[in-house]
């Protein structure tokens, strides 16, 4: 019983998985673009940098983004 809802507490907080499958929780800031997103403490500065470029949105994950 204990597992089951230490298991539903980590899946509410889950964001999901990332353009590159990392998985992201909320409170994480990530970067949106499109119907795309991407962790930013995963991302190198180059890449960073051209989300910044094309405008894509830096944003803290919650469940009301999804």
């Amino acid at each position: 019983m204990v597992n089951q809802q230490r298991d539903y507490l980590i899946d509410k907080d889950k964001y999901g998985n990332d353009f590159f499958g990392n998985e992201v929780f909320c409170g994480d800031e990530i970067y949106i673009y499109e119907e795309e997103f991407w962790l930013v403490d995963s991302l190198s500065g180059n890449e960073k940098t051209l989300l910044d470029l094309i405008n894509a949105k830096k944003i803290r994950a919650t469940n009301t983004n999804l």
